[in-house]
């Protein structure tokens, strides 16, 4: 390895994301310290390991989401909750010619803020149709009393 890359795997062993790169088989190459935070496992055991089945209980990555990226090399991002952690993350997965990386970052704050915004707005939306139902009603109300007089 020459000093560029030294500098640039150095750079990536500090990222905070989980970072993991491979081949274009699904073997995992490399993977930074937060991935072994993450796992549990050092990063010198997860090389030689299929990505696919090392990351598909907890993270949902399958043959199905996989394959098509390595082929066509548009790369693809995907959320999914991971039960053992009790975390969200968003992962994204890209490709090239001589293999692939995936990142994975915890969105668990992100996606509680959603669901906290989501159900405002959904409590929002059952005020909004109790007071449209009250207001006709009402205005039901208003013409049977003046048809009365």
């Amino acid at each position: 390895m020459n000093s560029q890359q030294v500098s640039l795997a150095n750079h990536l062993h500090r990222l905070p994301h989980p970072v993991l790169a491979g081949d274009r088989k699904g073997t995992i190459l490399y993977a930074n310290a937060a991935v072994q935070r993450l796992l549990n496992h050092a990063t010198t055991d997860l090389a030689g390991l299929s990505v696919i089945e090392r990351l598909s209980a907890n993270f949902d990555l399958s043959l199905e989401r996989f394959q098509p990226v390595l082929n066509t090399q548009t790369p693809a991002q995907w959320d999914c909750y991971d039960p053992r952690q009790q975390q969200w993350w968003q992962l994204d997965l890209t490709a090239d010619a001589h293999g692939w990386t995936l990142a994975l970052t915890e969105i668990t704050a992100r996606y509680r803020h959603w669901l906290l915004q989501e159900t405002r707005v959904n409590e929002l939306e059952k005020c909004w149709q109790r007071f449209h139902t009250l207001t006709e009603i009402g205005q039901q109300l208003l013409w049977e009393i003046q048809g009365e007089r």
